[in-house]
């Protein structure tokens, strides 16, 4: 999937299916690199 293809509403469903279960914080540049890996693309900041 491109970044062009990524919505917010699939992007926020992601986001919230890799937070730990137990309310761990996740660094804002561990979850992008987390999200690119599931996209298979950079995911930028200001995406």
């Amino acid at each position: 999937m491109s970044s062009a293809q990524i919505t917010p509403e699939v992007l926020g469903k992601h986001i919230l299916a890799l937070l730990p279960q137990d309310g761990t914080p996740v660094l804002n540049r561990v979850m992008r690199v987390m999200l690119s890996r599931e996209f298979e693309t950079q995911i930028e900041p200001t995406l």
